[in-house]
């Protein structure tokens, strides 16, 4: 680069930041002058982008307390994964017996859960049961016992009827090992305290301070793998009688086999067979150990999620969560380690319900964008009307396009921006709801389709050669073929999309199981708005033709020139016409019949301000 070339550099760009300044005080002046369309368009603007900013964050907000709602009305059992795992976890200290199988309740959560279910786990609690234990009874009953070491808090949620409740005790009892006849033969085994249900307790036939030897049942899966001899009978006192305040109470986990027996009968009907739950104290976990030795415990980890930190956006990853745990588990059988959790319909039936909700709400959003950037448009084709002759003039003295579009768009974005922004910021000030970029996004959409449509709003002037700035006559407008042809298919996508509607209803063009909007049949209501300003713009001559002949019999010459000029230009006169027709269509009732049933859509929108515009257009363009 030469030394005259690097001088003249920063000259250049001097001049230009002069130009750009000097252009933004000419519109800050132009503004302070004329401040009436400007205020109007700012609080348009402002007002729009406040309702698009808003609905993302209303949306969220509805959709997250509906899942909340869904999930607190779901079973407990269904909406908290449960952890069941065989073995035999050794007692702690006389303090603490339950210390080693709460720890290992704490390590099962983090291996065996995802992190979306871990992350939401808010309570833990655990249970353990023995495998069940059988003692026939004359007159055709035959008990069926399963002693159980409820979790955490169980005596505020039962109320001792008779008796009092299990307590430790170093007890032993001489029983014999009845599966073995020709080897039965008397041992000493541990006595364990037991406290039965009253309805359990009517059904086994027992009171308190009955006394039960039982035998391993070999129709338990896990019992049928060790030896009859390393089997070992079981004997339980009966200490109390208890009844449950509320078998409904999600402590109980769905879980009703400790108030209410299950009770079935022999094909013949002439034995009936009681399998039951006794409950015993946590201080007995140890005597429970060597009571059922060497049969493996049933171990159940209940996680409790915290339903108030429940969202919309965890929704994806419960999802996943649920479907790894039933795809991992899926396969295991009754002996082995596995999660159960009923989650996964109960998010799929909110799925589907918020699917057919995002997809209307869809349509009203898109129906709404058109209305307001049509009376965004007008509005800024009637501000330009009013300044016409100064963009004329500003032209004739030599303003290239470029700056005459420049200036547009600076006086645009002076005006939308800053409104774009107070909207938005008003929005997340009023409604406390979980964030979301749609707001962002779409008032971004609203202020960037407000400065386009200002700006194309005298690009025709802009662009025009000098010489067809001075006035002329006023020829006919004619479509071109390139224009006839954009109409056409804007007027088959709208009837197409009517068919599809209509056939498939709004319930398929939703979500779904892909969770992806079609957004062609969302939009239907503004293309048909289209299509019906389309056809009026091409209709709209006519009348006008027809009226200006009749106007020719009357006197005077101002109705029949204004009629005969609004029929020979239509694009030009018929534009607050088209808006009109836009905004009566949108507003309409896209009825569909999913599944025999209708579902009615109306999208209203406050466009008093775009209305009075409206007139004034009229009387300008009847004036014309």
């Amino acid at each position: 680069m030469s030394a005259v070339q690097a001088e003249a550099e920063p000259r250049r760009r001097g001049r230009g930041l002069a130009a750009l300044g000097a252009g933004l005080g000419l519109v800050v002046r132009r503004l302070r002058l004329d401040p009436g369309p400007p205020v109007t368009m700012f609080v348009l603007v402002g007002a729009t982008c406040f309702l698009f900013a808003a609905l993302p964050r209303l949306f969220d907000a509805f959709s997250d307390d509906g899942l909340r709602a869904a999930f607190s009305n779901a079973p407990v059992a269904a909406r908290n994964p449960r952890l069941l795992e065989p073995g035999r976890i050794r007692a702690g200290l006389a303090a603490d017996p339950l210390a080693e199988v709460d720890r290992r309740a704490e390590r099962s959560q983090h291996e065996a859960l995802p992190a979306a279910l871990d992350d939401l786990v808010d309570e833990r609690s655990f249970v353990v049961r023995s495998p069940f234990y059988v003692q026939p009874v004359g007159e055709g009953l035959v008990r069926y016992l399963s002693l159980r070491v409820p979790a955490a808090g169980v005596e505020s949620r039962i109320r001792v009827v008779t008796g009092r409740l299990p307590q430790a005790t170093d007890a032993r009892v001489r029983a014999v090992n009845s599966n073995i006849p020709e080897r039965a033969r008397a041992a000493q085994v541990p006595l364990v305290e037991v406290a039965l249900s009253k309805t359990t307790a009517q059904e086994l036939q027992v009171k308190v301070g009955d006394q039960l030897v039982l035998q391993p049942d070999r129709e338990e899966p896990d019992v049928r793998h060790f030896p009859q001899l390393d089997q070992r009978p079981l004997a339980v006192a009966v200490t109390g009688i208890f009844e449950v305040r509320d078998p409904e109470d999600g402590f109980w986990f769905g879980d009703p086999s400790v108030d209410r027996p299950n009770v079935a009968f022999t094909p013949n009907l002439d034995t009936k067979l009681v399998h039951a739950q006794a409950l015993i104290s946590a201080g007995q976990y140890a005597r429970l150990l060597a009571a059922t030795a060497p049969l493996r415990l049933a171990y159940e980890y209940r996680y409790l999620l915290d339903g108030a930190r429940i969202d919309g956006g965890r929704l994806p990853g419960l999802r996943d969560a649920a479907d790894r745990i039933d795809a991992r588990y899926a396969s295991a059988a009754p002996t082995e380690r596995r999660v159960e959790l009923g989650l996964g319909p109960v998010l799929d039936r909110f799925r589907s319900a918020r699917s057919q909700a995002e997809t209307l709400l869809a349509v009203a959003a898109i129906g709404l964008l058109a209305c307001a950037l049509a009376n965004l448009g007008l509005l800024g084709v009637l501000s330009f009307d009013r300044r016409a002759a100064e963009t004329t003039l500003s032209r004739v003295r030599g303003a290239s396009p470029t700056q005459t579009l420049g200036g547009q768009l600076a006086e645009s974005a002076l005006i939308a921006v800053p409104a774009g922004l107070a909207g938005w910021a008003l929005a997340v000030l009023a409604i406390d709801a979980r964030g979301s970029s749609l707001s962002a996004w779409l008032a971004a959409a609203v202020v960037v389709g407000t400065v386009a449509l200002l700006v194309l709003s005298i690009a025709g002037v802009a662009r025009r050669p000098l010489g067809s700035l001075a006035p002329a006559d006023v020829v006919v407008e004619r479509p071109g073929r390139r224009r006839l042809v954009i109409e056409g298919l804007v007027a088959v996508a709208a009837l197409l999309g009517v068919y599809l509607v209509r056939r498939r209803g709004i319930e398929s063009s939703g979500f779904g199981a892909s969770g992806s909007l079609d957004p062609y049949l969302a939009a239907i209501p503004v293309l048909l708005g289209l299509a019906c300003g389309i056809a009026v713009l091409r209709l709209h001559p006519y009348p006008l033709q027809a009226a200006a002949r009749v106007a020719r019999r009357t006197r005077g010459l101002a109705l029949q020139l204004g009629l005969s000029r609004a029929a020979r230009q239509p694009d030009t006169t018929s534009l607050p016409v088209l808006v009109l027709v836009v905004d009566g269509l949108v507003p309409m009732e896209v009825r569909v019949r999913p599944r025999r049933h209708r579902v009615v859509v109306v999208i209203v929108v406050p466009v008093a301000l775009g209305h009075f515009m409206r007139c004034r257009g009229h009387s300008t363009s009847a004036n014309a």
